[in-house]
């Protein structure tokens, strides 16, 4: 076993929890600050877009720079992005926010999934995938009742900024515990 794959996806189980409370009340959200039903779909199109966009280059730059730098980076915008989501009241600000976003999501997945390669030998990759989208599926077996229950109690507008401030706890961790892998190119 790896202990280093372990403690990553406790690192990142904070944006996983988040996104699951984000993805599961967003389009209840757009709603509200006056997106119509078609305006949604192009709202998460131009997110897609952003990261179809950004991946190779964000691939790039894991390679070049590491993966640690994009990975925090990554988690850096995912806090401003719902930060700004809890400070949006037209939905027309939501496309920008979106472009931010699906910059986010590229660069957190090719810099995580390179990170988990990097760190176990080949013989226990599918092992360290399997625990690498465990983290992401009890983020999202966590986050959805979350993210109902606090837009209920406390609004939209804080429960982004409690996600964005509980993505800067993953940032801390990554920081403090996670060391850049040695590849063997």
């Amino acid at each position: 076993m790896n202990k280093t794959v372990y403690i990553f996806c406790i690192a990142i189980l904070p944006l996983m929890i988040c996104a699951g409370m984000v993805y599961s009340i967003i389009t209840i959200f757009f709603y509200e600050v006056g997106a119509s039903r078609t305006q949604i779909g192009f709202i998460f199109s131009a997110g897609a877009i952003a990261g179809a966009t950004f991946s190779s280059l964000l691939g790039k730059i894991s390679d070049k720079k590491g993966r640690i730098p994009v990975l925090v980076g990554s988690m850096a915008l995912f806090s401003l992005v719902f930060f700004l989501y809890a400070l949006t009241k037209n939905y027309l600000y939501i496309y920008p926010i979106q472009l931010l976003e699906g910059t986010a999501w590229s660069g957190f997945n090719v810099a995580s999934t390179a990170f988990i390669s990097d760190i176990v030998s080949s013989d226990k990759r599918g092992w360290a995938m399997g625990i690498y989208n465990r983290s992401w599926n009890v983020g999202w077996i966590i986050g959805p009742g979350v993210g109902g229950f606090l837009s209920d109690r406390i609004g939209f507008q804080n429960t982004f900024f409690a996600c964005s401030l509980f993505v800067v706890t993953g940032m801390i961790i990554t920081l403090a515990l996670i060391k850049e892998p040695v590849r063997k190119d």
